[in-house]
């Protein structure tokens, strides 16, 4: 399945260097997310990741190893974006996650909300802990327990529920999954009623000889009559990279699969996410529309840094959006805290913006260029970051 963080676009590659042998990576650096409606999207909300320097995707996470996610939501009395929630990520030595706190913005501060905590043994999660922040203290919410089989597949979850009053965790729901080879094929949910466990719902999937999953289909538990029931339906296409190009959900309206929602996606030559569209079923004209205040677009934006440690490349630059049209914004993130000089030539050469960073070693700046005409741009920043191109568009 795809690598998603909510989002997507624009890949800027940073420029290789050819004298040095170093390996340049992608990582996502930003998502953005617009609502439709018939004027054109609408700003939604904004979420900028930092890493580690040495840290980007990972495959056994199937996700981005940042260390914090910060959402910001558009203001539209202000237009401008407001802190909102902010995901905080600590690691094992191997990249397994340790901590992951999520905070909120309250009266001008971030307080912390819910934590995840995980316990592995060498490479394999056993266990996650989720805590909720009250009075100054972490209280027990959730423990799930993980089941693996010979080959690291997780066959099994179990969901453990905080009892306040026993002081103690008690069964609240399981999962089992069966595979036929790499492949899950189905996950049966139970919960935990009076003593028993439950039937509740079961997903079903289908692959292709590629081993892409094309068909999930979810059925609910009916206990009057002993019997599953159809709920929803989801149909997924592929590109020769296996990226997933379409998921297209139906519902069950007691007869037949319904179209409800349509999710297309692009990716960039990384293959990386770089956008989502979503669109709804006009029952009306049978086609898939973009419905007016529900329909959303994602795009992701992507910088680049070295996978080799204390080589040429000191500092990693990721820019977004690109093309910009007014202001671009420039995260930075440096191996030291100097200060720092920023450069941006035109394609003659000719600097048209000069400026000096303070020393640290995480910077995010919103660069203003609507004074600078439409075309290509190299931006640089001393001799330890190699330069990369952007370009403004009217």
């Amino acid at each position: 399945m795809k690598q998603r963080l909510f989002l997507s676009i624009l890949l800027l590659v940073l420029a290789s260097n050819a004298v040095l042998a170093q390996q340049t990576l992608q990582r996502a650096i930003a998502q953005s997310t617009h609502t439709y409606s018939t004027s054109g999207y609408k700003f939604t909300d904004t979420t900028v990741l930092t890493y580690n320097s040495a840290r980007g995707y990972v495959p056994a996470l199937k996700t981005w190893a940042m260390d914090t996610a910060t959402q910001r939501t558009y203001n539209t009395v202000t237009s401008q974006y407001d802190n909102a929630l902010q995901t905080c990520v600590e690691y094992y030595p191997n990249d397994l996650y340790k901590t992951s706190t999520l905070r909120a913005w309250i009266a001008g501060s971030w307080q912390p909300y819910i934590r995840g905590r995980y316990f592995v043994t060498g490479n394999k999660t056993d266990s996650t802990l989720l805590e909720v922040y009250q009075s100054g203290n972490w209280v027990p919410n959730y423990k799930d327990i993980y089941t693996t089989d010979g080959l690291g597949r997780v066959t099994g979850t179990l969901t453990l529920e905080w009892n306040t009053g026993a002081q103690a965790y008690q069964n609240d729901r399981r999962e089992t999954n069966t595979y036929s080879g790499s492949n899950l094929t189905s996950t049966l949910i139970e919960t935990h009623t009076g003593g028993n466990w439950q039937n509740l719902t079961v997903t079903n999937n289908i692959y292709d000889a590629n081993g892409d999953m094309t068909k999930s289909t979810k059925q609910d538990w009916a206990p009057f009559s002993s019997t599953w029931l159809n709920n929803e339906n989801t149909d997924y296409t592929y590109d020769a990279s296996h990226n997933e190009l379409t998921e297209i959900i139906q519902d069950w309206d007691g007869t037949a699969w319904v179209n409800q929602t349509k999710t297309t996606s692009t990716y960039n030559s990384g293959n990386f996410l770089v956008s989502e569209t979503t669109q709804t079923w006009n029952t009306t004209s049978n086609q898939f529309e973009y419905v007016d205040n529900q329909d959303v677009q994602r795009w992701v934006y992507y910088g680049t840094y070295t996978s080799v440690k204390d080589l040429y490349q000191q500092t990693a630059i990721g820019l977004y959006p690109n093309p910009a049209t007014n202001n671009l914004y420039i995260q930075l993130e440096s191996k030291d805290s100097k200060p720092l000089a920023l450069t941006i030539y035109d394609m003659t050469g000719k600097v048209v913006k000069h400026w000096y960073e303070a020393a640290s070693a995480q910077r995010d700046k919103h660069i203003d260029i609507s004074t600078l005409p439409a075309g290509n741009y190299i931006i640089k920043g001393g001799a330890f970051m190699m330069p990369q191109q952007f370009t403004i568009i009217r």
